[in-house]
Parts: structure tokens; sequence; C-alpha cells
């Protein structure tokens, strides 16, 4: 008895303990949970009054949202003694400080057009709100339905511009491939009959070779007559011996004409003198002829001169009808 009143006398300790420990990973688990959903964060209540077309849909539970961020929910609806709709909402208190007065909220739909509404509150720029009794206003309704409508034509109308314009590259493209189409086939018949002369070319070709390896024609007497060969080298070494000396007399024509363009300029120049030179000439002979009339009527050598006869006969100037 006493030996098991020993054995169990800790296990009230060990109890204690295992409880102890259960609650405290409880707790943990608790806090954990409260910090990853934001249980112990402070939030602040923003009231944001609604436009007078309604409330669009928000309702308790609608959510807020700031810069696309979920800040907050709608806590109630009421009407205020205006006849004007407010929204009651609690804001996280780290995103609260970025809403000024200036600051407004937008009711718009989680899918554009469908869905559940919330609102978007914008970020200001003017003074702080209090932190009690911090109010906004909500901004018009934008036409939810007109400008979805609007952004999806906007959307749409480039796309169906270029739709339009390479439907209209398509056709084009057909037309051309059509015509290339065409142009192939044409090409294909044209083809078809070049070949069937290249074949002709080809057979012809092919007798001639025959014929030259045969030794006919002078081609083929030039392959297969070893002598008529030797010959034609002959004649070709000739024939360069002759173009070298034709090379050479033409280098020296063309020297020729090199030295024959510079008489050619001395001739230019002296004929330029040439008119003068006649001219004396011609005074020279006729004072020359003069001289020798003189001499030839002088007393002393006239008698050795046979004078001409004198004319009888009367000019014709002078005969008289």
């Amino acid at each position: 008895m006493m030996k098991q009143r020993f054995k169990f006398r800790h296990v009230n300790e060990i109890t204690g303990t295992f409880v102890i420990l259960v609650v405290v990973a409880l707790v943990s688990a608790i806090v954990w949970t409260g910090y990853r959903q934001r249980w112990f964060r402070g939030t602040v209540t923003l009231r944001i009054v609604l436009p007078e077309a309604g409330a669009a849909g928000i309702r308790q539970g609608s959510q807020v949202y700031f810069l696309g961020t979920l800040v907050g929910t709608v806590f109630d609806v009421v009407v205020d003694e205006a006849g004007r709709m407010e929204a009651g909402t609690t804001i996280r208190s780290d995103f609260f400080r970025f809403v000024r007065e200036d600051s407004s909220a937008v009711v718009k739909k989680k899918f554009g057009v469908a869905g559940d509404a919330y609102f978007e509150i914008t970020r200001g720029q003017g003074e702080p709100l209090p932190r009690k009794d911090a109010s906004i206003v909500c901004r018009e309704l934008p036409g939810t339905m007109e400008s979805a409508i609007e952004e999806v034509r906007r959307a749409a109308l480039p796309v169906l511009e270029k739709f339009s314009a390479g439907l209209d590259t398509w056709t084009t493209l057909g037309e051309k491939l059509s015509t290339g189409a065409d142009a192939w086939t044409k090409l294909g018949t044209n083809l078809d009959e070049s070949r069937q002369h290249l074949d002709q070319l080809i057979a012809r070709l092919d007798g001639i070779v025959a014929g030259v390896e045969q030794g006919k024609g002078t081609a083929g007497k030039l392959l297969t007559d070893s002598a008529l060969a030797d010959d034609l080298k002959t004649i070709l070494h000739k024939g360069n011996v002759s173009m070298d000396q034709l090379q050479a007399i033409l280098e020296d024509v063309q020297l020729a004409g090199t030295h024959l363009s510079a008489v050619s300029e001395a001739l230019a120049i002296e004929a330029e003198d040439l008119p003068g030179l006649v001219l004396q000439t011609q005074q020279t002979l006729h004072e020359l002829e003069r001289l020798i009339e003189g001499v030839q009527k002088h007393w002393l050598i006239r008698k050795y001169i046979e004078q001409p006869q004198p004319n009888t006969r009367i000019p014709p100037s002078e005969v008289v009808p």
C-alpha cells in the first residue's frame, strides 16, 4: 500500500503541468490568430455620406478599400435628420492617417457591372481628419453600365479596326496569291517547254560531241589529227609574234603622232605669217618685172633684145558700128 502511494504521488503535478501547457498553447494560438486577422489593431469609425441617388447596393458588411487594399467594412447604413443616407464604416487606424478632408469615396462593383458593391476611398492631400466623428462624402454614383459599355467600346474599337485591316490584308494577300498561282502555272508551263528545248539542245550537243570524237569536222580533225594540231600551234605562235610586232609598230605610230602634233603646231604658227610673205613676194616680183622691162628698153641693151611685133589689129572696143 505504501509502495502504490509512492508510485502515484506525482500524478497531480504532472497533470497540472500538462494542463498549463495546453492553456499556454491555446492562448498562443488565439494571439497568433488575432494577429493574423488584425484583431488587435486599432480601428477608427468613419462616416461616409451617400449621394441622393441612394446607397447603390451598399449594405452592412460591404467592404471598404483604400488604394486597392481592404482596410475596413460597413457596420451600418442609416438616414440622418436631413434625409441623407450615411454608411458607418470602421477603418484600420494605420490607413486612416492617409484619409484627409479632401478625400472622397466612390461606390464600385466587384465585376464592373455586377457583383457586391464596395467603397473605394481616394487618398487626399488636405488636413488630417479627426479620429472622432470623422466623415467624408461619397461622390455621385458613376453610370456604371454606361462607363463599362464605353470602356468596352474603347477597348473593342481598336481591335475591330485591326481585325478589319487584317481582313483587308488577307483579302489583298489572297488576290496576290491567286495572281501568283496563275503566274506560277504559266511559269511551270514555260519551264516545261524550256525543259523540252533543253533536252533537244542536249541531244544535239551529244551528237556534236560524238562527231568530234569520231574526227568529223574541223574540231574533230584537230582532236584526232596530230599534224593539223601542230600546224595550228605553229600558226598561233606566228600570230603571237605578229601581234608583238604590231604592238611595237603601234607604239612607234603613237610616238610619231606625238611629234606630228608638235610639227602641226609649228606649221600653224608659220602659216599665220604666210599671207604677209606671199604679199611681199608678189610685190617683189612686180618690181622685178618693172625692172626687167626698164632694162629691156635701155638703149644699150634694147638692140640685143627681140622687140615684140606691134599689134596692128584694132581692139574690139574701138570698133564703131
